[in-house]
């Protein structure tokens, strides 16, 4: 088991170390690795991507977007009512 981790931790840190963005998902579709790279290209965390489905994280982004979008028409507005 210590050896199987090892390798793994090896192999992590190797992949990590890359430019290229590099994920595996399983036959569900669900992220099981993502790779530093990608993680700093779509600016989350290893905990945001593993386990879920591309168009989880998408919803989710767009719901992020429609958000701040509302946050920053709210702002605007109080700001011409002043």
């Amino acid at each position: 088991r210590e050896a199987i981790r090892r390798s793994q931790d090896k192999l992590r840190t190797i992949v990590n170390a890359v430019d290229a963005q590099i994920h595996v998902k399983n036959k569900d579709g669900r992220y099981v690795f993502a790779n530093q790279a990608l993680l700093d290209h779509w600016n989350v965390s290893e905990q945001a991507v593993v386990g879920h489905r591309a168009g989880d994280l998408l919803r989710t982004h767009q719901h992020t977007k429609r958000l701040e979008q509302k946050v920053t028409d709210e702002f605007a507005q109080r700001k011409r009512d002043c």
